[in-house]
């Protein structure tokens, strides 16, 4: 029944039968706690991943090849890189002797998930020694072209800027017929551009998924020139690719560019969603253009798109930036959302920004949470 269950999804149903069946007086097995695993990760519950360890070893379970596997999910998907590591070491290959998987008497063999995982840390903690070890034994194993593992790697030589074993490993997988998912284009177009090979980036991709993707990376590392260029080589464009390049002038404070490339997209018969509106919003904010931004925010309705307090924060911010504090208070007072301490702070910024405290005190005076007050004052470092 827990394995049904957590095969299913119904990962907090599974651990809640588990919890009983140990206060009934029944022992798990290592296949139940293979199974509860990667419901654990999933549901990013690292305290049970750690008990269940705890268990395994004291019973002596470790030699499970799938209960190794689940710990190693488990640690990966918390972040505790050290001990999926720690795991990968001790129970799926024997360290300085990789042509052997030794577990006390027992062998465990490593999988492409297992060596996968283990690579993934490897590139997190930029052990990239110890990820070259890993490579060695997956390549003896015959698993380096394996989507996983084959990932893994390109992330790896990324992070650790190898960017030509990087690409050596991307041009692996895809000659032996796997076709890299998103995350290793993503991986390997950043590789590229932490070593200015922005050349090479550029000449990576050819449809319009990894065109965004080539947008997105470089927009994350500041580089709204490429983002630009990289958006023009696209061959077709959609909506992807479009809220790509508008995010890319948004969060960079490109509002004029941003505005401009909005009315674009509404030229070309796009339907904007949540996102673009969000983009488009926030290029008014780093405009100051208070009549642009309320034109989009109502243009929202026209598209049938609910605004979120996302978009909320921006008019805020955009009434607060330009001195119109008691329009933004006003907006925080009659939107259909409970505010938070983001636009609380949006507000507080333009009162401190133009030197007047008085929208704030009428907030205090009329039963505003003063926990989302005080959360936004330490934002704001005026306490």
């Amino acid at each position: 029944m827990v394995g049904g269950l957590s095969q299913n999804g119904y990962d907090k149903e599974a651990i809640e039968i588990l919890y009983k069946m140990q206060a009934a007086g029944f022992q798990p097995n290592a296949q139940t706690l293979a199974s509860i695993l990667p419901a654990c990760g999933r549901l990013q519950m690292l305290y049970l991943g750690k008990e269940i360890h705890g268990y395994l070893t004291r019973h002596e379970l470790m030699s499970n090849s799938f209960v190794v596997n689940g710990l190693i999910d488990v640690y990966r998907r918390c972040g505790d890189m050290e001990n999926a590591l720690l795991v990968f070491s001790m129970y799926s290959m024997k360290n300085d002797l990789l042509e052997h998987h030794v577990l006390r008497k027992e062998e465990i063999e490593a999988d492409s998930f297992t060596l996968g995982s283990a690579l993934a840390a490897c590139a997190d903690m930029g052990l990239l020694r110890r990820g070259k070890e890993i490579h060695s034994y997956a390549i003896a194993r015959g698993l380096q072209t394996d989507p996983f593992v084959g990932g893994a790697l390109v992330e790896l030589y990324s992070q650790c800027l190898d960017v030509g074993a990087a690409q050596k490993a991307f041009d692996e997988m895809k000659a032996d017929g796997f076709d890299p998912n998103i995350y290793t284009w993503n991986s390997i177009i950043a590789g590229h551009v932490k070593n200015a090979h922005n050349e090479s980036a550029l000449q990576l991709f050819s449809d319009t998924h990894i065109g965004s993707a080539v947008v997105d990376v470089y927009a994350k590392c500041g580089c709204v020139k490429h983002a630009r260029l990289a958006y023009d080589n696209i061959k077709k464009y959609n909506l992807v690719t479009e809220n790509a390049m508008l995010t890319a002038y948004a969060m960079h404070g490109y509002g004029e560019e941003g505005i401009a490339f909005f009315r674009r997209i509404l030229d070309n018969g796009f339907i904007p969603d949540d996102i673009t509106f969000l983009s488009a919003l926030s290029s008014c904010v780093h405009a100051r253009l208070v009549e642009t931004g309320l034109e989009f925010f109502n243009l929202m309705r026209s598209y049938n798109v609910k605004p979120t307090l996302k978009h909320y924060t921006c008019i805020v911010d955009l009434f607060s930036r330009t001195g119109k504090l008691k329009a933004a208070l006003k907006v925080i007072k009659e939107m259909p959302l409970d505010p938070d301490a983001v636009i609380w702070g949006a507000l507080l910024g333009g009162c401190v920004i133009h030197g007047n405290l008085e929208p704030i005190s009428q907030s205090l005076s009329k039963d505003t949470p003063v926990s989302e007050i005080a959360t936004s004052l330490r934002l704001l470092d005026i306490t």
